[in-house]
Order: C-alpha cells, then sequence, then structure tokens
C-alpha cells in the first residue's frame, strides 16, 4: 500500500529534491523523508505549471523548510535555477546541486538512478499514489549513445517528476552507499535495459511496479 502525501513533517530527517522545468517541461518538488529504521517514505509530490516564476520556487522552499525537516535542498545544477539556487545558498539554506544535462556529470546522475532503482527493489524507498510519478518512473529508459550511456525520458515523456526523486533520494542512498550497506546490491555493469544507439524500450523492471 502506498502513502498518502502530507502538508508537513517534522519528527524525521528529510530532504527535498528541486527539478527546473525549461519552456514546455515543468519545475517539479518532491520530498522524502527517512526513518529510524533507514527506510525513505516519499512525503511530497508538486509539479508546477510551466508560466511558474522563480520567485515561486523560492517562496515555496522557504515555507517548505519551515514545514519540512528538510536536511538538504538538492537542486538541479541548471542556467534556468541559477538565481533561484544562489538565492537559496546566500541565505543559508542545506542546498546540494546536482547537474542532470552535463554528459561529463553522467557518471553521478546514472549512479543516482541505480541508487534509486535499488532502494525501490529492496524496499528502502516507499512511494506514493502519485500517478503521473508512477508513470515516469516505468517510461525513464536506459539509452546507449555512441560515447556514453544516459538515463533519461523515453522521446515524447516527461522527467521532472521522477529527477526530483532521485534528488531528494540521492543524499541519504549515497551516505549508505559509501558505507556498505547498498553497495553490494549495485552492479554497475548491468544494463537496465538493453539498447542500441538512439534507441530504447522500456524497462520491464520499472513497469513491474505497476502492481506495488
Amino acid at each position: 500500500k502506498r502513502l498518502a502525501e502530507v502538508m508537513d513533517w517534522k519528527s524525521e530527517p528529510c530532504s527535498l529534491g528541486q527539478d527546473y522545468g525549461w519552456k514546455t517541461c515543468n519545475s517539479a518538488i518532491v520530498i522524502v523523508s527517512k526513518g529510524t529504521d533507514g527506510i525513505l517514505l516519499v512525503r511530497m509530490v508538486h509539479k508546477y505549471p510551466t508560466d511558474g516564476s522563480d520567485v515561486d520556487i523560492y517562496k515555496d522552499d522557504v515555507d517548505l523548510s519551515r514545514r519540512f525537516n528538510n536536511r538538504f535542498i538538492v537542486a538541479d545544477d541548471c542556467p534556468n535555477g541559477y538565481l533561484t539556487n544562489q538565492r537559496l545558498k546566500n541565505d543559508g539554506f542545506p542546498i546540494v546541486l546536482f547537474n542532470f544535462r552535463s554528459d561529463q556529470n553522467a557518471g553521478e546522475r546514472n549512479r543516482g538512478y541505480y541508487l534509486l532503482r535499488t532502494a525501490i527493489n529492496t524496499g528502502k524507498l516507499k512511494l506514493t499514489n502519485n500517478a503521473e510519478l508512477i508513470k515516469q518512473m516505468k517510461t525513464t529508459v536506459e539509452i546507449k549513445k555512441k560515447i556514453n550511456v544516459t538515463i533519461e525520458a523515453a522521446p515524447g515523456e516527461r522527467s521532472d517528476l521522477v529527477d526530483s526523486l532521485c534528488m531528494a533520494c540521492y543524499p541519504f542512498l549515497i551516505k549508505e552507499d559509501d558505507s556498505g550497506e547498498l553497495i553490494s546490491l549495485v552492479n554497475y555493469n548491468q544494463d537496465i535495459i538493453k539498447t542500441e544507439v538512439s534507441d530504447y524500450r522500456r524497462d520491464k523492471e520499472w513497469a513491474a511496479l505497476k502492481g506495488n
């Protein structure tokens, strides 16, 4: 059974993941908490309209930091988020920048996604009943290119919510990874899916989440 989303959560450490939209893409926020048992729980999912402004996002970050015990704000390190990120940093918020778009950062981005999937498959992450987030998880694919491998939304699909979820979980999962708790469960040489150059198919494991 999936969780219901909440408007506040102060009793456990939380992490906020923030993806910035661009033109036809939406900005999004996902907040997760970490219980004393080490389980991550998705507490809130929010997607902005495409006409939202950076001022709105900053105000929401401030408000959400009052209502949630945010130990981290993991934000997309991209040009359209620069002003908001800089303002959060200058105002003393615990911001961590994560670059999803640069090929030179694909290794760290892919690591975040491998850790995310491992957490779901091993029961270390519990999801809310958010239909759009689940859909995006099912249509996130691994694409093999000539030089590298990227994990991104399939053509015609969106990844704003799942990117935000990946960023929100990352600080908690990377700490467990470094301690050896999760590292043995992640096979970095095993493809999420097998693809050809510039081609893709949906990951059956992601699709299996439908019955969870």
